[in-house]
């Protein structure tokens, strides 16, 4: 029994102290804003300093500026992003976007179905509020007045 505990524990130790999976420069892929050009410049720097392939370069047709809609965010980032990547997912462990990449993605809004549910679902609402509102003076009323009868009895009355 001594025995298999401290072979177990050996294991443990090889297994803990093997290399992890090193990340290489081939599993970066750099998003680059082509309506940017310091962007493609970020890119290649980076390329030359880490050693990154220039095929992974993933030049997007994206709108300059910090802020992208959410269907601009669909339609011109991940979509082209998906196709480019689409034979190569194993590879891809990292995405580094650089500067002229849009840094924040707008609202998504409701669809019909949704806007319609939402119609719907408003009065609903509107009641259950109504309700709460007139549960919330009862109990307030109910403390109130043993409140009063604490007091009073208290009192002597």
């Amino acid at each position: 029994m001594r025995t298999l505990r401290w072979l177990i524990a050996g294991l443990l130790l090889v297994l803990a102290s093997a290399p992890a999976g090193a990340l290489e420069p081939r599993h970066v892929f750099i998003l680059v804003n082509k309506n940017v050009p310091d962007s493609q410049a970020v890119a290649d720097h980076y390329c030359a300093k880490r050693g990154v392939p220039r095929a992974n370069i993933i030049p997007l047709d994206l709108p300059a500026g910090e802020d992208i809609s959410r269907a601009d965010y669909q339609a011109k980032l991940i979509a082209p992003l998906r196709a480019a990547l689409k034979d190569r997912r194993d590879e891809a462990k990292v995405l580094l976007s650089v500067y002229g990449v849009p840094l924040r993605v707008g609202r998504s809004t409701p669809s019909a179905a949704e806007k319609e549910e939402l119609a719907r679902l408003l009065p609903e609402l509107a009641k259950a509020r109504e309700a709460l509102t007139a549960l919330d003076e009862q109990l307030q009323k109910a403390e109130a007045a043993a409140k009063a009868e604490t007091i009073l009895g208290g009192l002597g009355h």
